[in-house]
């Protein structure tokens, strides 16, 4: 899935034999040792019987993690693009529409580091890969970590997507979630989002020399 390889030393090694190698109901694991203190995960899963606005896990000890739903989105109980796969509720986005989360976190002057995870859909003429931007709440934009993700399917019909990006300090933030403009009245469908994140207080060291080599050396399986 990743766009690089690397070779395995003896620290990716463990951090692989610690965290797996596949996703845990339907979460990937981020590409750090899970291990590491100051985490949090929120994830929004929109199947029925989840509500579509609050997050299905969140486990956030700064406050709990909020969805604003778009006001031109459209929530379905099913994913019109998967009839085989009833009861997989979507938000319906066109291509100016935005999903936007935010997320609580510790306010402490250590490197940010967050992992996004979009599980989606679209026509063949679609709207293209859904995008994720972070924007700190003082206004400090996200800036690129790691390795640069590619889609992979998931399963017929729906494919997944990963962003891996950073803040300069522990803020609470925003993720926002739009697929780019593409073919007039083309639309995209969001099924699921996870909002992964770890604040690392001693860049260099042996705990962030890991971040990004696990998810180099491994291939996620879903």
């Amino acid at each position: 899935m990743n766009s690089r390889t690397q070779s395995l030393g003896l620290v990716a090694a463990l951090m692989i034999g610690a965290s797996g190698s596949t996703a845990l109901g339907g979460i990937v694991p981020p590409p750090w040792d899970p291990t590491l203190p100051m985490q949090t995960l929120q994830a929004w899963m929109f199947g029925p019987g989840n509500d579509p606005f609050a997050p299905t896990v969140a486990n956030n000890p700064n406050g709990a993690p909020q969805f604003f739903p778009p006001t031109s989105g459209t929530y379905l109980p099913d994913n019109p693009l998967t009839p085989n796969n009833p009861g997989t509720g979507v938000w319906c986005l066109t291509g100016n529409t935005t999903l936007e989360f935010l997320i609580p976190n510790y306010n402490q002057q250590f490197r940010k580091e967050i992992f996004i995870s979009i599980k989606y859909s679209v026509p063949s003429a679609g709207v293209g890969v859904p995008t994720a931007g972070v924007t700190g709440l003082s206004g400090t934009p996200g800036s690129p970590s790691g390795f640069t993700y590619t889609p992979e399917p998931v399963s017929p019909g729906v494919s997944m997507i990963h962003y891996h990006q950073s803040l300069p300090t522990c803020e609470s933030f925003m993720v926002s979630i739009s697929f780019p403009i593409g073919i007039p009245g083309s639309v995209g469908y969001v099924e699921q989002v996870v909002v992964q994140t770890v604040c690392v207080p001693a860049p260099g060291g042996a705990a962030v020399a890991g971040l990004g080599i696990l998810a180099a050396s491994r291939r996620r399986r879903h």
